[in-house]
């Protein structure tokens, strides 16, 4: 078994959990041999090499069971997904668009829906409704898309930076070097580095 494979976290986390429990268990014996104090200290030794990180030792001690690992073994090393597809910044925009159109003015006191017609990449068609005489508007400049790019060119390095210096911390065993973007949307899902990618990817 390849240490590098292994999570390290979790185990240590098991392994604590284990230790709790022959502490418990170890009280009930009154007299007589007491098996849970040698479990104790074998615990309190992979412990301690956990934690000043001597992980050969601990994989030499459970060389004649080669699957009691399994259950802490790493995922592959998470890697940038695709990103939004078309559809996903269409309906983004669309829903953005919608509120604003119908922005106090309830649906129910309109006379009739206004529309767009997307006429191509820099002009629109729009009306106020059915029977208003249907308006031509070329947009030069993408001025929300500017916008936008100004806060991610800002913050998103720094923000990556601080994300993959705590995902590393928390992964101290896995290589990723060869990894061109490391990337795990469950991992510190509130860091704000996820909701700048999703703005990069929607200006892309």
């Amino acid at each position: 078994m390849e240490k590098e494979k292994i999570d390290w976290k979790e185990y240590h986390k098991n392994l604590l959990g284990s230790l709790s429990n022959e502490r418990l268990w170890s009280k009930a014996v009154v007299d007589g041999f007491n098996p849970h104090l040698e479990n104790i200290s074998s615990l309190k030794n992979e412990i301690e090499n956990i934690e000043q990180g001597n992980y050969d030792e601990i994989i030499n001690l459970h060389t004649d069971t080669p699957d009691y690992f399994d259950d802490f073994l790493l995922q592959s090393p998470p890697a940038s997904p695709n990103g939004l597809c078309k559809e996903q910044k269409i309906n983004m925009l669309l829903a953005l668009l919608t509120s604003t159109i119908w922005e106090d003015t309830p649906k129910t006191t309109a006379k009739s829906s206004p529309y767009v017609c997307f006429l191509s990449s820099t002009e629109v068609q729009t009306a106020e409704g059915e029977g208003y005489i249907p308006t031509n508007r070329v947009y030069k400049e993408n001025t929300l898309k500017d916008l936008l790019g100004v806060i991610v060119n800002t913050y998103f390095e720094d923000e990556k930076r601080h994300w993959l210096e705590s995902w590393s911390t928390d992964h101290p065993t896995v290589d990723f070097s060869g990894i061109e973007d490391v990337y795990d949307s469950t991992y510190y899902p509130d860091h704000i580095y996820h909701k700048l990618r999703t703005l990069k990817e929607l200006i892309a």
